[in-house]
């Protein structure tokens, strides 16, 4: 069977704005609702463009010319366009996770370079010793390329990507097993939390700034040559340790609960949040023509994840207020629904996505990502489909 439901490419865009905040800097305070706290990365996406340009290009931001009276600036490149937003890039360094390699050869060429001292207002500006801003902006484009070449950074890039395309591709592998067997899903998104990482609504602004001063000192210390610490700093203190012991114990222990009696297959991810600590992101699918309470079924999976963890987490029922999901394919998804389809299949694109360009600092080596088209034996296939608009 071909399974030829549209996928629709997510762009860089996409992928900083929404996936990698709601990874670093979600927050749930104790009455449920997800908050963003902290620095946002939303405009990531244009340092991705910048350095993109550097390395797939030869020309100079700006031909600098000397005038009657002083040097002055043309543009020449597409480069020249990032001169006023600089200093926002430079703004984006975190010691809290590990960036692409592109990016990280950004931040390194930063570190002592005289551009940093710019005031990106005007690229005419002088700048001391008879050069302007513009000679300064583009002899650090140069140092970039010069130290792209030593370093072989687009190797590194087509590699560092490479994972992220990988788990995209085991997740679509395993709906499409999935809806194989089955015709009709119930698809449940399910956070699995824990509540020291939980703040009142009243608490959120201090942490906030608590959060957007260690960004300060991050951009400061990386700008003045100070190494970073070895280990980001875990404002919940959830050690990755603990987040996989219970995670084991919560899959083991599936088996044999009757929650889990119609389930036919299931995502998780753990992800780390500059508050929240680790955490896991789960999509659990179950039989459609046997479950229909999706809200209450994943209440349930809530309460299993609360066992587990002996009260000490919790679970955000994403299906309970599908309003805030909307474009999340949660819910009942049939094999015909292509639009539908195509909404889950971007959803959990975010999921394998988000660290195609940032990932977290790992505490160790472990498994962050698993799919599981488990088949349930209480919940046997039909009978074969009869041919339709997805099959070839």
């Amino acid at each position: 069977m071909a399974d030829n439901v549209q996928h629709d490419k997510l762009t860089m865009e996409q992928i900083c704005s929404e996936g990698i905040d709601e990874e670093l800097n979600s927050v749930v305070s104790q009455n449920g609702k997800v908050f963003m706290l902290g620095q946002y990365t939303n405009e990531l996406w244009r340092l991705i463009r910048f350095t993109g340009l550097v390395l797939a290009t030869d020309d100079p931001a700006f031909e600098v010319t000397m005038g009657t009276r002083r040097k002055e600036a043309k543009a020449t490149s597409k480069l020249s366009g990032f001169f006023c937003i600089f200093r926002t890039l430079m703004e984006l360094f975190s010691d809290d996770v590990n960036y692409s390699p592109d990016i990280s050869l950004f931040f390194d060429c930063l570190r002592g370079h005289v551009v940093t001292q710019c005031f990106f207002d005007d690229p005419c500006t002088p700048a001391g010793s008879g050069l302007i801003e513009a000679d300064l902006f583009n002899d650090f484009v140069a140092t970039m390329r010069a130290e792209a070449k030593v370093q072989g950074t687009c190797k590194k890039v087509a590699d560092w990507k490479r994972n992220a395309n990988k788990n995209l591709a085991s997740i679509r592998k395993c709906v499409s097993s999935i809806f194989g067997r089955t015709a009709r899903l119930l698809v449940l998104r399910v956070d699995l939390l824990y509540r020291e990482t939980c703040l009142a609504e009243d608490e959120l602004h201090a942490a906030g700034e608590r959060l957007q001063a260690k960004a300060q000192r991050d951009v400061m210390r990386h700008l003045d040559g100070v190494e970073s610490s070895v280990a980001a700093e875990n404002f919940a203190r959830i050690d990755v340790h603990t987040a996989k012991r219970d995670l084991r114990r919560f899959v083991r222990q599936m088996r044999g609960n009757k929650t889990f009696s119609n389930m036919v297959g299931y995502i998780w991810k753990m992800e780390w949040s500059r508050w929240g600590g680790y955490h896991f992101h789960c999509v659990f699918f179950f039989d459609g023509s046997r479950v229909q309470r999706d809200a209450f079924v994943a209440g349930l999976i809530g309460d299993h994840w609360e066992t587990i963890t002996e009260g000490r987490g919790f679970a955000h029922n994403c299906n309970r207020d599908r309003r805030a999901y909307r474009n999340w394919g949660i819910g009942r998804v049939d094999y015909y629904d292509l639009p539908k389809r195509a909404l889950l299949d971007q959803a959990l694109s975010y999921l394998a996505k988000r660290d195609q360009y940032v990932r977290v600092k790992p505490g160790c080596k472990c498994r962050v990502f698993q799919t599981s088209g488990w088949r349930s034996n209480e919940s046997p296939a039909g009978r074969p489909r009869s041919k339709g608009p997805l099959e070839a």
